[in-house]
């Protein structure tokens, strides 16, 4: 009876393992592959999104100032362009004053400038100009401007003396024939009312256009 029982056990084994192949290697590892669903919107390959896109051109670094501005309505000549820190009243025509000379300074008594018919002049005790203008021809420092038709550098070999003049205070314009003159506590601007050319004196800029 008992060897009958082991006979049905066994058969009902083979029955149950008759549909499958068991394949079973002491030495082999299970291998596990796990493909995880990738997240919606997710970056490929952790590339960036384009809109996080580094920009291929450099952005140029905004400028502190503006170097020149174009000059205002009513300039005599409409191609000049002035300097930032300029007026832009200082390229227009002005009204023909008196041809007399006219020597003033500034009430820090940095800048004296002499005004006469057909030029004018005008230097600075203390300038930025000093430093960074030498006279090709060997006159000396440049410390001002001379202004005709147009400014050009006024160098010297011997320092200027002091013009004896009154005071002019700030916010104050100096004219004498088709010459005017501005004094304000930045400085001095000078220019010629029939071209349009003129200059900018100060202990720390100059500028001519």
């Amino acid at each position: 009876m008992r060897a009958f029982l082991r006979g049905a056990a066994t058969l009902g084994a083979l029955i149950v393992l008759a549909g499958c192949t068991v394949q079973f290697d002491p030495l082999s590892r299970p291998t596990v592959t796990v493909t995880a669903a990738e997240p919606t919107g997710a970056s490929q390959a952790g590339s960036i999104p384009p809109s996080a896109e580094p920009s291929q051109t450099p952005v140029a670094a905004s400028e502190t100032a503006q170097a020149s501005t174009p000059a205002a309505a009513g300039c005599v000549d409409p191609t000049i362009k002035l300097p930032w820190f300029v007026s832009p009243e200082a390229c227009q025509a002005v009204e023909m004053a008196p041809y007399a000379a006219q020597d003033f300074r500034t009430p820090s008594g940095n800048i004296s400038c002499q005004m006469e018919n057909g030029q004018v002049w005008c230097a600075a005790i203390e300038t930025q100009m000093i430093a960074d203008t030498h006279n090709p021809e060997g006159d000396g420092i440049c410390d001002g401007y001379v202004l005709n038709d147009a400014a050009r550098l006024a160098c010297h070999s011997i320092p200027n003396e002091e013009v004896d003049g009154p005071t002019v205070a700030y916010g104050e314009r100096v004219g004498v024939g088709e010459f005017a003159c501005t004094v304000e506590d930045i400085g001095v601007t000078c220019w010629n009312g029939l071209t349009g050319h003129g200059f900018f004196l100060s202990k720390a800029r100059y500028a001519s256009w």
